[in-house]
């Protein structure tokens, strides 16, 4: 019986927030009717990403594109685009093996994820499309020096 009043009471009460409110009637007039219409359009900072699914080859140092990333804001004042990464920009392995890597994104190389960085500080708004940013990833190793353990390595990047 609780939920049921609850979920009446939940409903009654939304129907109210979405009813519409009038403003008030001023009387019938022979002159000229005014009448304003308000809107607004909240600030939007999105990001899209497009996986291209791939694998990077740990017995070799070669760039490979990862994905392509989408900025898209109708900020007036811009906006920023950072990335961190969960393991310090490292691929983490078997038996806690790692690999240093570096990541590029769009025109920037040889980006340091030790730390959070700041990729992109727009100082206006983009088109409806976005702007578009290569990402790809280069392991940092030497096969003779780093003779690594067969198996997986990952590693997580957020963009904010």
């Amino acid at each position: 019986m609780k939920v049921t009043r609850f979920l009446v009471v939940s409903t009654v009460l939304v129907a109210l927030a979405a009813a519409p409110v009038f403003a008030q009637s001023v009387g019938w007039t022979d002159q000229p009717v005014t009448v304003n219409i308000n809107a607004n359009m909240p600030e939007l900072t999105q990001l899209r990403f497009d996986d291209l699914g791939a694998t990077i080859n740990l017995s070799e140092e070669t760039e490979v594109l990862i994905g392509t990333m989408f900025e898209r804001s109708n900020r007036t004042t811009g906006y920023t685009v950072s990335v961190s990464s969960a393991s310090g920009g490292q691929l983490v392995g078997p038996g806690s093996e790692v690999v240093d890597y570096e990541l590029r994104y769009g025109n920037q190389d040889e980006i340091n994820l030790s730390s959070p960085v700041v990729l992109t500080t727009a100082t206006n708004r983009t088109n409806f499309g976005g702007v578009e940013r290569a990402v790809a990833v280069t392991p940092l190793v030497d096969l003779e020096a780093d003779f690594l353990l067969a198996g997986g390595y990952t590693d997580t990047l957020t963009f904010t």
